[in-house]
């Protein structure tokens, strides 16, 4: 099953947990696969979303803040692909 989320998010004082959460009584995780994370700078339309969702990202895609691939093969964190300023 695939799930694509959309949404506004402000980042900028606050830390991102993805497939996680420290709220509440501990930490609670996502159970399934995250095959990639992708951070952009607008809304995208239903569209828009079904014709990225299973397509191969260029890190230089116009627009595009953040691309995290999830295939670094191992460790708790991921970097961040995109070539975004």
């Amino acid at each position: 099953m695939t799930k694509t989320l959309n949404f506004c998010l402000d980042i900028r004082n606050f830390e991102i947990w993805i497939g996680g959460s420290s709220e509440g009584n501990g930490a609670s995780f996502f159970t399934g696969l995250i095959d990639d994370v992708r951070v952009w700078n607008k809304l995208h339309s239903a569209t828009e979303i079904n014709l990225l969702r299973t397509s191969v990202i260029d890190p230089h895609t116009a627009g595009l803040l953040g691309l995290y691939r999830f295939d670094e093969g191992k460790g708790s964190s991921v970097g961040n692909s995109s070539t975004a300023s």
